[in-house]
């Protein structure tokens, strides 16, 4: 297979990856903001609040943040010690980036997948609901937010990987270095 075919293509996943990240972020953050102003309402004219949008958001905001994760990831843009990082070649900034995402965020996101499917399967099993009244009648369903936005995590830290590998034009990467 050509080389600049694999980088299209390549591309072209990883622009595919970042749209669906950002459609399903941006529909769950106006679902947030939505609820948000609806529970703002209801405590404030009619003195009611509503428990179960309250315990949602809570859910929205790790869904979010999960999938904030993702994105950064795919951008590049993630959290490093840049004081360190920028002194060192572009090859060993490519190894430390993937000794970190391999060894450290994908292990982590697996556990985070493996664990939360047990938490949404025991949750769904026993019909869980909230210990508050009116509070979510099915908390499984907020709870699998866990396990997609991990997964979500590990599909973007392969991108990115393969990205650093195969592209090569990571200007994060290349800042600072040799």
């Amino acid at each position: 297979m050509d080389f600049n075919k694999s980088k299209d293509a390549l591309s072209t996943f990883k622009d595919w990856i970042q749209k669906i990240i950002l459609w399903i972020t941006g529909t769950a953050l106006i679902l947030l903001m939505t609820s948000v102003v609806i529970d703002v309402i209801l405590w404030s004219v009619f003195k009611r609040p509503m428990v179960a949008l309250s315990e949602l958001q809570w859910h929205f905001y790790g869904f979010i943040g999960m999938m904030g994760m993702s994105y950064t990831m795919l951008k590049g843009a993630h959290v490093r010690v840049d004081l360190i990082y920028d002194n060192y070649p572009k090859l060993i900034k490519k190894i430390i980036d993937t000794i970190a995402v391999l060894f450290f965020l994908i292990p982590l996101s697996v556990f985070l997948v493996i664990h939360g499917v047990d938490f949404v399967e025991a949750s769904l099993r026993i019909s869980e609901k909230s210990a508050v009244e009116g509070g979510l009648a099915q908390r499984w369903i907020p709870k699998a937010f866990l396990p997609f936005g991990a997964t979500s995590l590990i599909v973007s830290s392969f991108i990115r990987v393969a990205w650093i590998w195969i592209v090569g034009d990571d200007p994060l990467v290349q800042k600072g270095g040799k």
